[in-house]
């Protein structure tokens, strides 16, 4: 897996044979769920937007990608760390 922050979004990929399809969940620091994405293939873009369309509150965020394979067996990363700043 690699994540990386552009302005304004978040892209992740997985690198391998047979991947199917790829997900990221983003959550705060108190647990809460804040955004989900899932795409076809090896690659998503995340928009950092927040619930009412302007950007995430600075801070740090977590997340996991999620990947699943052409033979359904899906896998997890660890929990990854985002940080916020403007």
């Amino acid at each position: 897996f690699s994540a990386r922050q552009q302005p304004g979004r978040l892209i992740v990929r997985a690198q391998g044979a047979g991947i199917v399809s790829i997900g990221l969940q983003l959550y705060d620091l108190g647990g809460r769920r804040i955004r989900q994405r899932s795409a076809q293939g090896q690659g998503l873009t995340l928009s950092l937007a927040g619930r009412a369309g302007g950007p995430l509150a600075n801070g740090v965020y977590l997340y996991i990608i999620t990947v699943r394979g052409t033979d359904g067996q899906s896998s997890q990363s660890q929990v990854g760390k985002l940080v916020m700043l403007r």
